[in-house]
């Protein structure tokens, strides 16, 4: 019996070698932050294509039996349900998911019908559906009886828990209280080097790919393929995995530095890391066909309850195959290519140009020449999506289009046996890598082999232009800095000098500053540094913050706290003329920086109360709770602090929504009709969504202490 259902929870019990009855209790939340609980993909992958079609035993309320059911069918059959009394039309799935054209229609219905399981060894019998993979359970009343052929479960709700007691036939017992913890992975030590080749995005390629997992879900010992594709130093995550995002935040990647995102297709072992990103807050270009994307969509619909889009935390650039699309990165264009794959639901493959060298990624297909040829005779596969299968990443005479190529060569007959790429010219495997496999199925000297984990693979490195146009990125994020013009930041840039500091030293140290010693200030352009008192850690900086201007403006003689670099670090340091010259040259910098060191500190106090709600309260998350240093400076800059007495309403119902509102003390009560709906303590943020959205107050906010700022 076990609680929810994490990304690891299948290669756990591979691990393990757990057989049995087994039975997946779905939480009340299927998401926690930005953790998934209710990830069953893969265990009913693994039981009913490794584990000769046993079905998986979930448990649930009626309502998740119905996001359940929706969830599978998009991630098992795609944009077809065996159980439907007859497929879609061409023109019902051009409206909804944007398929082109028919061509692209019949070829994504035969992949469906191809790779389904059905019901007969006749390939005309009916494909099963999803009652054939999974065995549901409706949770009701006070407590549900599970008879099991090893033993009888009974399971009562206890508010997020559940007590579970088994009765086995010779009369043993167990029983425990289940619920949710707090997600644990299992995650392999990044070397030295291969992280400080990426730590910095000014040291970062040009162009260039970091894998960041090369496995498949059914691998106990490896992590699911994604990787990063540096361009112009920021990066694109390709399928990115919650494993992936942690691989980066320990190599100290700042999520700014990865705005983009190419997603192949909705398996979770392609998207979870994906919902995960899009949960802390952190916009994302989405970079796929419109089918991929809206059922992407859908999915993360279904079980965040969120409407990314619509949220407008997620920008999508259709990426459809036929067409050729330009991205702008850094100045600089790169350009994206796609195909359909072969493979149960809609994936693309793909190939991107830039600086004049080219990258291909296969994504999830079978590549087998015999097979597509025959798929190509019996009329099931159109000749451009057989030529696409067949040479989109080499020409018909063996000569490779890309520069280097990731090939997936999972386990077939929906991946693509390497024995296939082996067979091919050596002028393509010499360019090809293998991914998408265990390192297991990979003999030593096998051509083509798996790139080396973490180790970055170099087409275009960088160039002094590059570094600078990242590092003046940089500055112009920096909240009070946000709209100088461009020679000013370049000279500032020009005059200052990039320094690295190692973990634990003090960039600034607390105390008197000796006559005639320097003074500096610091744009953090990479890591993370802790201003400390003591033990006592009073804020935490990374990138695009600063620290050092107060004590140059105003307290010429005493630094009142230690600054201590965290991770390796990266700023630019600049001088007390530098800053004055600044100041001098553009005097509302200075009015600038009072006002957030006046207001600063309010916001974060607001925001470590948000945060501690938000682990109290699952489920309770505001927009302020994953802020930098400097997105809440840029609160202390454009907004205003306003006071209110008992009774006041800072929110009217039927008002015209003109503002929102961070409560930095006081006691709020939320009203519709009179009626109180809600209630709000200090570090709430209300009004947002009415802002957003260009509507209209819904509700009444209204001060019940003595008094709310």
């Amino acid at each position: 019996m076990q609680v929810g259902s994490l990304s690891q929870t299948t290669k756990d019990i591979l691990r393990e070698g757990l057989r049995g009855d087994q039975v997946f209790i779905l939480p009340a939340n299927l998401f926690e932050g930005k953790t998934n609980y209710g990830d069953v993909e893969f265990l009913v992958y693994l039981n009913f294509f490794l584990r000769q079609q046993t079905r998986t035993m979930i448990a649930g309320t009626s309502r998740q039996r119905h996001i359940l059911h929706r969830l599978l069918t998009l991630t098992l059959f795609g944009l077809f349900d065996p159980s439907a009394p007859e497929p879609p039309s061409f023109e019902q799935l051009r409206d909804a998911y944007g398929i082109e054209s028919r061509d692209t229609y019949h070829f994504l219905r035969a992949s469906h019908e191809s790779y389904g399981a059905r019901r007969g060894p006749d390939p005309d019998s009916p494909l099963l559906g999803i009652d054939a993979y999974v065995d549901w359970v409706t949770l009701d009343g006070e407590e549900t009886v599970i008879a099991l052929p090893s033993a009888q479960v009974r399971v009562a709700p206890r508010g997020r828990a559940f007590h579970v007691r088994i009765v086995q036939p010779d009369g043993r017992e167990a029983e425990r209280e289940l619920e949710v913890g707090p997600a644990r992975r299992r995650v392999r030590a990044i070397p030295d080097d291969l992280r400080e080749a990426i730590q910095f995005a000014s040291e970062r390629p040009r162009f260039g790919v970091t894998p960041l997992g090369t496995s498949h879900g059914f691998d106990p010992g490896g992590d699911f393929t994604s990787f990063i594709i540096w361009l112009n130093g920021k990066g694109m995550l390709v399928d990115p995995s919650p494993e992936a995002l942690t691989y980066l935040e320990r190599i100290g990647v700042a999520p700014a530095d990865v705005p983009y995102v190419f997603l192949t297709h909705v398996h979770s072992d392609h998207d979870g890391g994906l919902m995960e990103k899009l949960l802390s807050g952190s916009r994302t270009t989405v970079i796929a066909s419109d089918p991929v994307f809206r059922a992407f969509a859908e999915k993360a619909r279904l079980v965040t309850g969120h409407d990314f889009p619509r949220e407008g935390l997620v920008e999508h650039v259709s990426a459809n195959p036929g067409r050729r699309v330009r991205v702008e990165v850094a100045g600089e264009f790169a350009e994206f290519e796609t195909r359909w794959n072969l493979h149960p639901i809609p994936t693309n493959g793909f190939k991107v140009t830039f600086a004049g060298r080219t990258f291909g990624y296969s994504g999830d297909t079978e590549y087998d020449p015999a097979m597509l040829e025959g798929l190509r005779e019996r009329g099931t596969l159109p000749g451009r999506h057989f030529e696409d299968l067949m040479h989109f990443f080499w020409t018909p005479d063996g000569e490779p289009t890309v520069d280097l190529l990731y090939h997936e060569a999972g386990i077939p007959p929906i991946h693509t046996d390497k024995e296939q790429l082996r067979a091919l010219p050596a002028a393509i495997t010499s360019r090809t890598h293998l991914v998408h496999i265990a390192d297991a199925d990979v003999p030593e000297g096998f051509v083509p082999g798996k790139p080396r984990l973490f180790a970055t693979q170099v087409l275009t490195p960088p160039t002094e232009r590059s570094r600078e146009h990242l590092l003046l990125e940089t500055m112009r994020r920096v909240a009070y800095l946000y709209d100088m013009p461009d020679d000013t930041l370049e000279t500032l840039l020009h005059a200052g000098e990039v320094v690295t500091h190692r973990p634990e030293t003090v960039i600034v140290r607390k105390g008197a500053v000796g006559k005639g010693q320097p003074l500096h200030f610091h744009i953090i352009t990479d890591g993370r540094v802790s201003v400390r008192d003591g033990r006592r850690v009073i804020a935490t900086l990374v990138k695009a913050d600063t620290f050092g201007e107060w004590g140059i403006s105003h307290q010429r003689g005493f630094r009142v706290a230690d600054v201590v670099a965290d991770r390796p670090t990266q700023t630019i340091r600049l001088s007390e003329e530098q800053y004055h010259w600044l100041v001098g040259k553009h005097p509302v910098i200075q009015d600038r920086v009072s006002r957030i060191r006046s207001l600063l500190p309010r916001l974060q106090l607001a925001q470590e109360r948000a945060r501690l709600k938000a682990t109290l309260e699952p489920g309770a998350r505001t927009v302020i709770e994953h802020m930098t240093a400097s997105q809440l400076s840029s609160f202390a800059i454009f907004s205003r602090v306003m006071s209110f007495k008992q009774g006041h309403h800072i929110v009217v119902e039927g008002d015209e929504a003109d503002g929102f509102y961070i409560l930095l003390s006081g006691h709020l009560a939320v009203g519709i009709e009179g009626r109180v709906v809600a209630e709000l303590s200090e570090g709430d943020v209300f009004g947002e969504l009415g802002l957003l959205e260009g509507g209209i107050r819904e509700a009444n906010v209204t001060v019940v202490s003595a008094d709310a700022e």
